[in-house]
């Protein structure tokens, strides 16, 4: 019913404001994102239908955040480390990093709880580039699309992960 899954998103989100978590019971409902037209899981809530009254809860909760830095050097200067820090992306993709990581200092080219993965110019320096921060290790990443005037500006890192894919493209 329209209805209830509109109250169900309302009370979700009211939760999410007031950081409180309702127990679940039966059914099952998904919210996805949607990423270069594939959809992927971000919320899983549950609604129990038997009760009075509705419960609901979040599981499977992941914030990936994109952002185009115009420099991670830059960005590292005006306090990324901290802002990575507050945030606490589960997954960020960075693009236009304009740097590879062998141009990087160690605590940004391996922060404490990130994995990272880097693409960058190979040709041109302080050129293009994109970047992964993620928590948890991908199960395979890969590097271009076997287009070598794309893959040489590294423009495009996949990231594998048991129930979806994601891709940070510039």
């Amino acid at each position: 019913d329209f209805n209830l899954f509109i109250q169900v998103v309302k009370e979700f989100l009211k939760a999410l404001g007031q950081k409180r978590t309702y127990s679940i019971h039966k059914n099952w409902y998904s919210f996805f994102g949607i990423l270069w037209g594939i959809p992927i899981p971000i919320v899983t809530i549950g609604i129990d239908l038997y009760s009075s009254g509705l419960s609901i809860t979040a599981s499977n909760v992941m914030k990936i955040i994109s952002w185009n830095v115009n420099g991670i050097r830059a960005v590292h200067k005006k306090g990324f480390l901290q802002w990575l820090e507050n945030e606490s992306p589960d997954i960020l993709g960075l693009q236009e990093t304009k740097a590879g990581d062998h141009q990087l200092p160690d605590e940004l080219r391996a922060p404490k709880e990130y994995y990272t993965y880097f693409a960058s110019s190979k040709g041109r320096k302080g050129y293009s580039g994109v970047a992964f921060y993620t928590k948890k290790e991908p199960k395979k990443i890969e590097y271009g699309m076997e287009i070598k005037k794309f893959d040489d500006e590294g423009r495009l890192l996949v990231a594998h992960y048991d129930n979806f894919i994601i891709l940070n493209v510039y």
